[in-house]
């Protein structure tokens, strides 16, 4: 795809961006106070290393995951906590709505492919804010499952039509990147969003939660506005070259994608017990305070928004069969390691931290790259779907076996048994480190 008017940062295309950029690293080499302003020019690069349409798309990413970061730690304190609702409708309802959301998205990410990944992007955005308005007022328990089945449709929807949405906007050699700046949005915004969630909400009851759920719509609205202004919509071609528009059935007949999206779907159950299990285990077994426990949150998500993006690049350029295998290593190491914790206490806690740390800065990437690599311009809508559906299928049954784990009398043996699956993966992967179609680009 050639330089469009959408792949400019101020006034200069792409091309005219490399010709000026290296005029002024030759000017600043026969300048002797060049040396005084080093940080200067490499910030300078950086930004115009990106389209100015993908430095729109991640700054409306940061605003909506800051407003929606300030009420996902809290949904379950909420209504169980503080409202009443008994804790097993409160999850079973998350359960189920990830279920029928995956229906939903089966059928909709076509529109993605159809109409465009920008407008689907916003109507996933204009739905999680109108569900989150209404959310602290759904206080019985019919309303609670209503407005959550409702909300995780347009919660699973979104992935997919962020992922389409950034990759026209990327110069074709930095995809991967693009995508990784997507996942530092997240990553920040989530961060600061927590945070402020918790100052508005700590110590107070309903009336505090519908202040903090009001004020994450506003923020929500601000991304809307940065969206719909600021992020072009770029279609990558809706048929293929013989004319014919893509279906399901297509994506369904891609064998690679399929065997990797089930070997995606082992290690993603593996890799979301850092999430859904290993924070209660390591509190109720090892008697590690929550504080400390939010504490190697905070640093492993500073050491991720520090290196994900320059490693981001490394994964693009590198072998994503032998990548993913070291990844499944550090994992297999990880979930091993948990098992000590009750003995060693917060030093065994903090290296599963840091072996998790390193497996995903490999793993996701990988993630966002295979959608990519293996589907025609005219599915990626799907494909990019169906990773999100494999995504909210893993999660699920992660959650499934944290509350059996955590229900019966050794929940340590669970964490043998997902090494042993992770040791599945690593083979699996370190098999396809030869795959044609997953080779790095030229």
């Amino acid at each position: 795809m050639g330089p469009m008017a959408d792949d400019t940062w101020g006034t200069h295309t792409m091309s005219s961006i490399d010709v000026v950029d290296g005029e002024r690293i030759a000017a600043e080499q026969d300048d002797p106070t060049s040396a005084n302003r080093p940080r200067r020019g490499r910030i300078g690069r950086f930004l115009a290393s990106y389209p100015r349409a993908v430095w729109m798309l991640t700054i409306a990413n940061t605003i909506l995951w800051v407003g929606r970061g300030m009420v996902m730690p809290y949904l379950f304190i909420y209504f169980n906590d503080v409202v009443g609702i008994p804790g097993k409708i409160v999850g079973g309802g998350i359960a189920v709505s990830s279920l029928l959301a995956s229906g939903f998205v089966i059928a909709a990410a076509p529109q993605i492919d159809r109409r465009g990944a920008q407008p689907m992007l916003l109507v996933s955005i204009v739905g999680l804010a109108l569900t989150t308005l209404v959310y602290p007022w759904a206080t019985t328990i019919p309303t609670y499952l209503l407005v959550t089945a409702v909300f995780f449709m347009f919660d699973q929807f979104y992935w997919p039509a962020v992922n389409s949405a950034t990759v026209p906007l990327a110069r074709p050699s930095q995809v991967a990147e693009a995508l990784a700046l997507i996942r530092c949005a997240f990553i920040a915004g989530v961060g600061l969003g927590s945070l402020l969630g918790g100052l508005l909400v700590t110590g107070g009851g309903i009336a505090e939660y519908r202040l903090m759920y009001t004020l994450s719509v506003g923020v929500l609205v601000v991304a809307t506005l940065v969206v719909w202004r600021a992020v072009p919509d770029q279609r990558m071609e809706a048929r293929s070259a013989s004319g014919r528009a893509g279906s399901w059935r297509d994506l369904f007949a891609d064998r690679l994608f399929m065997s990797i999206s089930a070997l995606l779907f082992i290690v993603v159950i593996g890799y979301s017990q850092l999430q859904v299990n290993i924070p209660a285990f390591l509190h109720r077994e090892a008697r590690i305070s929550e504080g400390a426990i939010g504490v190697l949150f905070t640093i492993k998500m500073l050491v991720i928004l520090a290196i994900q993006l320059p490693l981001a690049a490394r994964v693009n350029r590198g072998v994503l069969g032998r990548l993913l295998a070291y990844s499944c290593g550090f994992f297999v190491v990880g979930l091993l390691m948990i098992t000590f914790t009750p003995q060693l206490g917060l030093a065994a806690a903090a290296m599963v931290f840091v072996l998790f740390t390193l497996g995903e800065v490999l793993f996701a990437p990988i993630t966002s790259i295979v959608p990519v690599r293996l589907s025609p311009a005219h599915l990626r809508g799907r494909y990019f779907a169906a990773q999100s559906i494999m995504w909210g299928a893993a999660w699920g049954l992660a959650s499934l076996f944290a509350g059996i784990a955590l229900d019966s009398p050794r929940p340590e043996l669970l964490w043998p048994l997902l090494s042993a699956a992770m040791v599945v993966a690593a083979i699996w992967a370190w098999r396809l480190r030869r795959e044609a179609r997953l080779a790095p680009p030229l």
